[in-house]
């Protein structure tokens, strides 16, 4: 109590972490409904705090619109998916010029997000665009700091892969 009203701001998003990884504990043992309200809760906070500052609590946001994203697409709520996938992005449009380490990562993931939406829902070439785009942004992080950005770089490879794999693009694949 004393932290929420010394410092109401730094309360509210450990709230929102907690919330978030809750969101993730619940969606890892396939606790949809309760994943999905954990991740709403963050989100509202996230998003009353970014009115506040968003440069710095943007960043949260985009996190947790992709968090519910990944969520709905495993869960085939592919309209819920859709509708918030595009405002992580925005956000990360409008912020990587002013703060590009902490914008770049969360576009090619958001990127990757939609990857993965129009792979389960048919749209290949969409797919691989958005594939091809977040690993652009990966293969550049990944020369900078390769510890941190060469797993993200395997993962989208993996990806475009199995893309390539399922169209029947095999020399695609291969490479």
């Amino acid at each position: 109590q004393d932290l929420a009203k010394g410092n109401p701001a730094i309360y509210q998003m450990i709230v929102s972490q907690t919330l978030s990884s809750l969101g993730n504990v619940y969606s890892d043992v396939d606790l949809a409904k309760d994943a999905e309200h954990a991740y709403g809760e963050a989100l509202a906070i996230d998003r009353s705090m970014a009115l506040l500052n968003p440069p710095v609590y943007q960043a949260h946001v985009v996190d947790t619109l992709n968090n519910l994203a990944i969520l709905y697409n495993r869960t085939r709520k592919i309209d819920n998916a859709e509708r918030i996938l595009p405002e992580a992005q925005e956000i990360c449009q409008e912020r990587v010029k002013d703060d590009p380490a902490t914008y770049r990562p969360r576009l090619a993931a958001t990127l990757h997000n939609f990857g993965n939406l129009y792979f389960e829902t048919n749209r290949r070439d969409k797919a691989e665009h958005a594939y091809q785009d977040a690993l652009g942004i990966e293969r550049d992080l990944a020369r900078a700091n390769p510890v941190a950005y060469q797993p993200e770089v395997a993962g989208n490879l993996y990806s475009l892969a199995n893309l390539y794999s399922v169209t029947r693009h095999m020399k695609k694949a291969e490479q």
